[in-house]
């Protein structure tokens, strides 16, 4: 297993535990309460000016947040990207244009989904971090906290890597992509305990057919992570005060 301090570190940047309070619905309850579930698709190439890509955006569903495809890895909405708002059910449609799917870093795949912003419609909170996921060429991609555990560590392996990643073919890089991304998947579904399968799938839909193994654990990383964020803050009052200190 690669060294479980970088995925540890990538709970830090989830964004879903920080700007809404997930951790306080029992699973039992997500299970009882009706959501519409986006039906599996594969990437709609009918329409020749144009491709879509659906999903649900999940802490809770969150609705109103702004969904964008980062196609210059720069971790903003740029005016050249695709972008849309989701659902009152957290449901989004992004449509690419021509020359947006003939970019580059969606070809290869590096660009990552991302959503900020918004409501959690279960607690009526305000969202106030962002979530990602990997689009892995797929036409439904959901976007939850364990999705942006994945997009995450990747791209946080990639910054560290002493490869030449970008400067390989596409298809080079596209299969190390998919190769990185499978061995996160692999390490992280041991860490969770969780099956392969399932981390990239709807929690929320997952629990109302049954199978809370997915939320429960999305509500506990949630929980982590929100500590770890707290603790940091604390930390980060206290090196303030000292280096304040030390000018006065």
């Amino acid at each position: 297993m690669r060294n479980i301090s970088l995925v540890v570190l990538t709970l830090l940047l989830i964004s879903g535990c920080g700007g809404s309070s997930t951790e306080n619905q029992e699973s039992s309850d997500l299970a009882d309460t009706n959501s519409t579930t986006v039906p599996q698709t594969e990437i709609n190439t009918s329409n020749e000016s144009n491709i879509t890509i659906t999903g649900k955006v999940i802490d809770g569903e969150i609705s109103g947040a702004t969904v964008f495809l980062d196609l210059n890895l720069n971790d903003e909405l740029d005016s050249d990207e695709p972008s849309t708002s989701s659902q009152e059910d957290g449901s989004y449609e992004l449509t690419l244009t021509v020359g947006q799917s003939e970019d580059e870093n969606y070809l290869n795949q590096s660009a990552p989904l991302i959503a900020y912003g918004g409501t959690d419609i279960r607690t009526s909170e305000l969202f106030e971090d962002y979530l990602m996921s990997m689009t892995e060429g797929k036409g439904e991609v959901n976007i939850t906290p364990i999705t942006t555990l994945i997009a995450q560590t990747l791209q946080d392996e990639i910054a560290t890597s002493s490869e030449k990643l970008f400067q390989k073919t596409t298809e080079e890089t596209l299969a190390d992509i998919n190769s990185k991304i499978d061995v996160i998947k692999t390490d992280i579904a041991e860490l969770l305990g969780i099956g392969k399968t399932l981390l990239t799938e709807d929690p929320i839909s997952l629990a109302e057919e049954g199978n809370t193994t997915l939320i429960n654990t999305s509500l506990q990383l949630h929980k982590v992570a929100k500590e770890m964020k707290r603790a940091m803050k604390t930390e980060i009052k206290v090196l303030r005060k000292s280096i304040l200190s030390s000018y006065r």
